[in-house]
């Protein structure tokens, strides 16, 4: 995690309430001397004159001039309160935060409470920090971001370089979480040199750290590793809460390097300083690392109590993205030790974090009719305050001027029963606009739905119809079922003279996500074949790849979308097949008595009765972002008729089941190919939907599913 002593500000609320109060003290401090005087003459009218009708007439303006003098009294009286209030529940708020997030949250609050009451509205800067670094833990990023504009506003006009870099390092880390990398780490270097060139020692530290996570998060381990001296030649100055992110990135670093002793080493330091500290969060982000280090050297009961540990902490203190790490951590450990059962109930749990996280997505399409409901909700809520704030501007002034009491009361008992009509009108009419945003939130709700309905018929009219390949192939089945409405996966046919191509693509993610991917990549194939004429898969596949890296590299940030392939080619003339596979391979069964047996690859081979499965494997590398990227490997193979031909994505054998809860896998999978191979290829795709669905069982489909199968006809 980043370093969250670093915070960021709010704008709609705070800035509403301090304009607001600029203006009040304003008018009363233009008015004073005038209001004294006309609050003593009122009086005297009031008791002199009220016989005449002329008193009369002034009996009105007396008691307003007298209840504007009050009320100026009380402002005054609150902005000349003693701060001392407000700075203790700020330190409070800073001192608690790492320990108990949602008290630290509401010390916050009470600070905000109280420098509305004295109308002292020096520390909004500081108080919308602590909102600001709260509202990033807890995902409420909207908030957070208004938060951020408010407070940079506030430092720069103050010439607080300190507290500016500050608000500029959290402002980063926001960016970082909604995707924008790119301008993370261009805000980061900003936060750095501000620091640095104002002398902020410890502002300079505290961004290299971030600057150091920065690189290891994009495996920049050069980079990384020079920052990282840097910090460690700075000694002494790095302390405190410092010394925990110090520890932390190294370890992060040894571990990116493999390094797995050295990085414990550094992990179990971070660790000691978060416990020191009470660094609620951050013990649970150190913990989740050692589980993975544990992991990868095999100690799996050390990995286990770190990753449960770290899972406990997140939970009780609503850290999702830690709760996520922790979760993930444990699912890759209880499938390295063989225990299926507790990874599968992992696995849920993990797309249960992730749906949450992913929400974030959905908000943000609606957000501007949100952000209008929002608005009228806090106006009712500051309609609300002010109203409370008179009642206790009327309790307070009672206090200090027993002699003005009785007509003070009497005018306020008057504006407040109409401004009290006033709010309920004004209530009301919030009431109705907050009822139709929330009839058009409705609205756009069906809308989301309707389009992503929409989206399945597009992606569907891009999928060969079941008569085009049936046309191609006289035996051929392909079992497609989609995750969600929409899917990641899909099948490709294209047929040039007596060369047929087919595939079957898994694209990044499932639902909208992955079928936006598979858009590009359908696009990308057809592309290959009709527009730069090539004729061996690997040429395509390496084409494919190409294409799809310069479309994503339009966007500011890296994008590591991409897609796993398995693709052939079959001669109708000659029945050669040409392969060519990104991470996915291909299998062909052919008779034990085939002539060509002797030819085949020795290894991936499976035999069952008279029948030989045959297994050619793609090259392990993706399509689109790969960090070493290589041509792709073509095979050839000889068929005769009688062959079968399977291709497949990964969620046919990834599909948690069974009895024991367990992954269906690849080599029980190629069995029950060999053990169907007495049937028609329209008997074995219903053989093959009927296994799919008894394995799956009560559980839930995990992935995509796409398999295609090809029989040669005599």
């Amino acid at each position: 995690m980043r370093n969250f002593s670093v915070q960021f500000c709010g704008k709609f609320f705070l800035t509403t309430e301090t304009q607001r109060s600029q203006r009040v003290t304003e008018k009363f401090y233009f008015a004073k001397i005038d209001l004294r005087k006309s609050a003593c003459f009122s009086f005297a009218t009031i008791s002199g004159e009220i016989k005449s009708f002329k008193s009369l007439l002034r009996v009105p303006l007396c008691l307003l001039s007298a209840t504007l003098w009050l009320t100026f009294q009380c402002t005054t009286s609150f902005s000349q309160r003693d701060s001392s209030t407000i700075i203790q529940y700020i330190d409070q708020c800073n001192e608690t935060y790492y320990a108990n997030p949602d008290s630290s949250f509401e010390f916050c609050l009470k600070a905000e409470k109280e420098s509305k009451y004295q109308g002292n509205f020096s520390y909004a800067g500081e108080i919308a920090l602590c909102k600001a670094r709260y509202h990033i833990l807890v995902t409420d990023y909207e908030t957070a971001n208004a938060e951020l504009i408010f407070a940079i506003s506030c430092f720069e006009q103050k010439n607080n370089y300190a507290k500016l870099s500050k608000a500029m390092s959290l402002k980063s880390i926001l960016l970082d979480r909604i995707g924008e990398h790119y301008q993370s780490t261009k805000v980061l270097r900003e936060a750095y040199l501000i620091s640095k060139n104002h002398g902020d020692k410890a502002g300079e530290i505290s961004r290299l750290i971030n600057l150091t996570l920065d690189f290891i998060d994009h495996q920049a381990a050069d980079s990384a590793y020079k920052y990282l001296l840097i910090l460690e030649s700075l000694g002494s100055d790095v302390k405190d809460e410092n010394l925990y992110f110090l520890n932390q990135n190294l370890g992060l670093y040894y571990n990116m390097i493999d390094d797995h002793t050295k990085a414990i080493y550094y992990y179990q330091r971070a660790k000691e300083v978060s416990e020191k500290f009470q660094m609620t969060d951050s013990k649970a982000t150190i913990l989740a690392r050692l589980s993975e280090s544990y992991r990868k050297l095999k100690m799996y009961t050390e990995a286990e109590l770190a990753g449960v540990e770290s899972e406990a902490i997140s939970i009780k203190n609503n850290l999702v993205f830690e709760e996520r790490d922790a979760v993930e951590q444990l699912v890759l450990l209880y499938e390295a030790n063989g225990d299926f059962a507790s990874a599968y109930d992992y696995q849920k749990r993990l797309m249960d974090v992730d749906e949450r996280i992913n929400k974030i997505e959905k908000v943000q399409k609606l957000k501007e009719e949100e952000y209008k409901t929002n608005i009228a909700l806090k106006e009712k809520v500051l309609a609300e305050k002010e109203l409370s704030i008179q009642e206790e501007q009327l309790k307070s002034e009672q206090a200090e001027s027993r002699n003005w009491i009785l007509a003070s009361v009497i005018f306020l008992v008057i504006v407040v029963l109409g401004f009290t009509i006033v709010i309920y009108l004004r209530t009301k009419k919030m009431n109705q606009a907050i009822e139709l945003s929330k009839s058009i939130l409705e609205q756009k709700n069906k809308e989301v739905t309707d389009s992503i309905n929409y989206a399945r018929q597009i992606q569907e009219a891009i999928l060969a119809p079941k008569k085009y390949y049936q046309s191609l192939f006289k035996e051929i089945f392909v079992f497609y079922r989609p995750k969600d409405i929409v899917a990641g996966d899909f099948y490709w046919f294209y047929k040039h003279d007596s060369r047929i191509y087919f595939a079957a693509a898994d694209c990044t993610g499932h639902g909208v996500p992955g079928a936006m991917v598979s858009v590009i990549c359908h696009s990308a194939l057809n592309r290959c074949v009709k527009e730069f004429d090539l004729k061996t898969p690997a040429d395509i596949l390496d084409k494919t790849s190409q294409l799809v890296l310069d479309t994503f590299s339009k966007s500011d940030r890296t994008v590591k979308d991409g897609m796993d392939i398995a693709l052939c080619m079959l001669d109708t003339k000659t029945n050669v097949l040409q392969f060519a596979g990104a991470n996915n391979p291909v299998w062909v069964i052919k008779n034990l008595n085939s002539p060509h047996i002797a030819s085949l690859p020795a290894k991936g081979m499976m035999a069952f009765e008279d029948k030989i499965l045959v297994e050619l494997k793609g090259s392990k590398q993706a399509i689109g972002y790969s960090t070493k990227k290589q041509p792709f490997l073509n095979h050839e193979l000889q068929l005769e008729p009688g062959d079968s031909i399977y291709i497949s994505t990964d969620g046919f054998i990834d599909q948690f089941g069974g009895d024991k809860g367990k992954k269906f896998k690849s080599k029980f999978f190629k069995q029950k190919l060999l053990q169907v191979q007495k049937n028609t290829i329209a008997e074995q795709e219903t053989m093959l939907s009927s296994i799919f669905d008894q394995w799956k069982g009560e559980f839930e489909q995990v992935d995509d599913v796409c398999v295609l199968a090809i029989r040669i006809s005599g």
